[in-house]
């Protein structure tokens, strides 16, 4: 070992190593910085590493096979050393080596970049098919950008709702430019957290541009800040303060909106400011009674009514409307709890009678008071779908799909129109479930109306990989889990429908009847569904577990009693029109054939729950 070592050191080799991780270190500190300032792409500093590594045993083989000598570099052939040469000539020669390594390592370097720029492309692809990523970085447009949500600086931290309604007004504000590529609030939300990565939170979302700010409210005073942070470079391409009035709540939007227009270079006229800001209302505490109601809504939608009661969130929303009787986004979300009285049979003192006249007197409000033609379209489309005539059916599609240019998203709080869509203008459904998945990646709703889109086509298999794709962007969600049932129903797949169902997160009395069919536990699915008849509300997805069980006589009565509902015929729509399957007869339910005619929808060809048939 002793000689070894001596050896070594006799031939430089520990020298020129020790040199060479000099130079190295030196070459991947300048990298690095230039790296920084020119936009290197993602793989140039781990593959620069590797080559440098690689050439470290270079130079220790160079060290231990040659001897620098007074007549120049030669082969060392082992013995005496030789001497005559200095020694700071010797430890130039041994840093020479060091430095012959390291330009030996880069003259790899082609084909290197070659290697990792292949591996980044790949990984690239299957990201994207994965809906993990938006694709390599060249396909980002310059001109698009996420909102993330304005943090609260109030001295008690009780204003998230007020940042967050600021945020969203300003992202909607941008959104109106076609032009401009703007992620929708329920992928920007999800980067709520303090020390974010600007350049990892625009990867995920697919921007090229970040805006970040913060608000602080005291008294009547407001202070808003706003950043516009383009991700490559960390640069700041625009960056506000504000201190007004909170009176001046709209101007302050309206400037940050603009601002950030101007500085992505997006033209703005009359016209075009006119959709930036023609909707939602100018009177402040009406808006600020909108956000409180939009925040307690969200909160029941996210926890239940066994928490929250149902229409709790409606003081907020009267409010709103009575300080601006023009309020049409408070009458959208005023009208939520009655359509979940009436479609899902959410508990209330109100008769089902009563929750659609107020439903329906909502939709016409909000109808008559749009801002814009899509959002009336929208209002009289969920009016038409839960009337009892559906004539102006196909009409209003046709319009809102001129309405709405490609690329475009349906606008917010559109209730039940992609589930309309779905099966009145299939092509329309998938140009709307595409364009908002685009823009909200990580909205598990985007993914299922996706998935929704494939199961209409008769294509269970597409489905169930988009499922995939989307836990593994946004992990698991309830709406994933039922598109899985839906798919492996009408796939014929009984053993991975029994596992589905069994891992559905919902108590649902009706799933579970369907389940203990499909196990083949005959006595407690027919205990559970007679339990779920004799309440006040059945559940249509019951309908599944008596085509299991074989009982077309159960199934033909409980269709019929549906489909003599108010909106009975809204229900076994919707129905269908989620699960891709008819699991009943539609001479049972005349008045859902009836409305069915009305539109000129057709059925005939719906793919059906195979494992049931």
């Amino acid at each position: 070992m002793n000689d070894l070592l001596a050896e070594l050191r006799r031939r430089k080799v520990v020298r020129v190593v020790a040199g060479y991780a000099i130079v190295a270190w030196l070459a991947a500190q300048v990298a690095d910085l230039a790296a920084d300032n020119f936009g290197a792409p993602g793989w140039f500093m781990p593959m620069l590493l590797v080559v440098l590594a690689l050439g470290l045993p270079i130079a220790a083989v160079l060290a231990w096979a040659y001897e620098a000598t007074p007549d120049g570099v030669r082969r060392e052939e082992g013995g005496a050393p030789v001497r005559g040469l200095p020694a700071t000539r010797r430890g130039r020669l041994g840093f020479g080596f060091a430095l012959a390594a390291v330009l030996l390592a880069g003259a790899s370097f082609p084909v290197w970049r070659a290697m990792f720029a292949d591996g980044a492309s790949a990984g690239t692809v299957e990201a994207t098919e994965g809906g993990s990523d938006v694709g390599p970085a060249s396909a980002i447009p310059a001109k698009s950008v996420a909102v993330l949500p304005f943090a609260d600086l109030s001295e008690n931290g009780d204003q998230a709702w007020f940042a967050d309604g600021l945020t969203e007004e300003i992202l909607n504000s941008l959104a109106a430019l076609p032009e401009l590529k703007v992620t929708s609030r329920t992928s920007s939300f999800r980067f709520r957290r303090e020390g974010r990565d600007i350049r990892a939170i625009a990867d995920t979302l697919g921007v090229a541009n970040v805006v970040e700010g913060s608000v602080r409210r005291f008294g009547d005073a407001l202070v808003v800040t706003a950043q516009l942070i383009r991700a490559s470079d960390g640069t700041h391409l625009m960056s506000e303060t504000y201190e007004r009035p909170a009176d001046d709540l709209f101007d302050v939007q309206r400037d940050v909106a603009e601002r950030i227009a101007a500085t992505l270079d997006v033209f703005l006229d009359d016209a075009r400011r006119e959709r930036m800001f023609g909707s939602g209302t100018r009177n402040v505490e009406a808006f600020e009674a909108y956000l409180r109601g939009m925040d307690v809504m969200r909160a029941w939608h996210g926890e239940g009514n066994d928490v929250i009661p149902y229409d709790s969130a409606n003081v907020h929303f009267e409010r709103a409307m009575a300080l601006d009787p023009g309020y049409a986004e408070a009458a959208i979300g005023h009208m939520d709890p009655f359509g979940h009285v009436l479609l899902d049979g959410t508990a209330s003192e109100l008769s089902r009678d009563a929750a659609r006249a107020r439903l329906q007197r909502d939709l016409e409000f909000a109808a008559t008071h749009a801002s814009t033609e899509e959002g009336r379209l929208v209002a009289e489309l969920n009016r038409v779908w839960l009337s009892s005539n559906w004539h102006r059916l196909p009409g209003i599609v046709e319009e809102l799909g001129a309405a709405i240019p490609p690329g475009r998203t349906l606008p917010l709080a559109a209730g039940w129109v992609q589930i309309i869509l779905s099966m009145a203008d299939p092509a329309l459904a998938r140009r709307l479930a595409a364009a908002e998945l685009a823009a909200n990646p990580l909205s598990p709703t985007a993914w299922s109306a996706e998935a929704g889109i494939e199961l209409m086509a008769g294509n269970p298999d597409g489905a169930l990989e988009l499922i995939r794709q989307a836990r593994r962007t946004v992990d698991d969600h309830p709406y994933l889990r039922q598109d899985e049932i839906s798919a492996y129903a009408n796939a014929g797949r009984r053993d991975s429908l029994l596992a589905a169902l069994e891992r559905h997160p919902w108590p649902e009395p009706s799933l579970e009847a369907w389940r203990a069919a499909v196990a083949g536990d005959t006595l407690t699915a027919r205990r559970l569904a007679a339990e779920l008849e004799a309440a006040a509300w059945t559940e249509e997805r019951l309908l599944f577990a008596y085509r299991e069980l074989g009982d077309h006589e159960a199934s033909r009565r409980l269709a019929a009693r549906i489909d003599a509902l108010p909106v009975g015929p809204s229900i076994l729509f919707r129905l269908v029109s989620l699960t891709a399957a008819a699991p009943f007869n539609l001479e049972d339910t005349p008045n859902f054939r009836a409305r069915l005619a009305e539109a000129g929808i057709e059925l005939s060809d719906l793919p059906g729950p195979a494992s049931t048939m």
